[in-house]
């Protein structure tokens, strides 16, 4: 039988779960988790979605994470890859780390969310790893109750429905978490489709709902765009000169061509006479310079809008 297509809804909250695969270790380290927090991080600013939990277990991750208009799935496989990328290269290992495809349920955010967030903070409970949710680390349950500090973690909206003052919402929260006694193991599923979190009439006006086409523009008018911006001729990019306008206008290049989801940085590379692994550095050093430096995020705006993508 052929899998249903996932369901995409602009601004849906889904539970995202990864497996290993096998059942295998994804994480040999606090230094693994630690690196899967930055992915998470670079992840809500470059993809613009917000994370409400998270669980992060010897062989699985569990996330809350409602998305904008950009899909899930280029969201995770991003994170996927870039985390396998990690493993493997400190472990001197190859192949797949997680099982198969990701598994993801759209929740009705407005009868649920309160629901899926302690259902994933539960999980090393539920699991046997630990006594109580808050002797656990790798959960965003401790910043919850304002003892770790996760600045990519939203909590303001679950928190809300608790209280308006911090501390009593706090409270109201914690108390919500412990409460849980029975039924741990997994979520009502309140449809008849197992995509879904919530009742059919939720289910109908989900799938009624088509994602918002973004339209991709080709590395070509990226490259056009920026060396207007610039002043330089493409020519001038693929020279062996080191200029650092030539410089910058190349990664600039290459930080839109993967924002965009226009090209590789191999043929980016390729048609600057640059290899990938040149590419992806410089990048790289843009993204980190970009939040720092005020000029060259403005930059970034103006030819993020002058493309009309996301």
């Amino acid at each position: 039988m052929a899998r249903k297509q996932r369901i995409h809804v602009s601004g849906g909250l889904y539970h995202v779960s990864l497996n290993g695969n096998s059942g295998q270790n994804i994480a040999y380290g606090d230094e693994d988790w630690l690196h899967a927090y930055t992915l998470l991080e670079e992840g809500v600013e470059r993809f613009n979605y917000q994370v409400h939990a998270f669980c992060m277990l010897q062989n699985q991750i569990h996330l809350a994470i409602q998305i904008s208009d950009i899909s899930l799935s280029k969201i995770i496989q991003n994170f996927s890859f870039r985390y396998t990328r990690w493993i493997n290269g400190n472990q001197q290992r190859t192949g797949q780390l997680f099982h198969g495809r990701y598994r993801a349920t759209l929740i009705d955010s407005s009868c649920y969310l309160l629901d899926v967030v302690r259902h994933i903070h539960r999980q090393p409970v539920i699991q046997g790893i630990s006594k109580t949710p808050e002797s656990y680390t790798w959960t965003g349950h401790r910043a919850y109750l304002d003892k770790d500090n996760i600045p990519w973690l939203s909590t303001k909206e679950v928190l809300g429905q608790f209280a308006k003052r911090p501390a009593i919402a706090r409270r109201k929260y914690s108390e919500f978490i412990a409460a849980q006694k029975s039924a741990e193991n997994s979520l009502l599923n309140c449809g008849r489709d197992r995509r879904v979190m919530g009742d059919d009439k939720f289910l109908r006006s989900a799938l009624k709902r088509k994602p918002k086409q973004i339209k991709t523009p080709s590395l070509t008018k990226i490259v056009r765009a920026v060396c207007r911006y610039y002043g330089v001729k493409e020519r001038e990019l693929a020279d062996i000169s080191q200029k650092r306008a030539y410089s910058e206008a190349r990664n600039v290049i290459a930080w839109l061509a993967v924002e965009c989801n226009a090209a590789t940085l191999t043929e980016v590379g390729r048609r600057f006479n640059r290899d990938g692994a040149t590419m992806s550095s410089g990048a790289q050093r843009l993204r980190e310079r970009r939040k720092k430096d005020k000029e060259i995020a403005k930059t970034l705006r103006l030819l993020v809008g002058e493309l009309k993508v996301r």
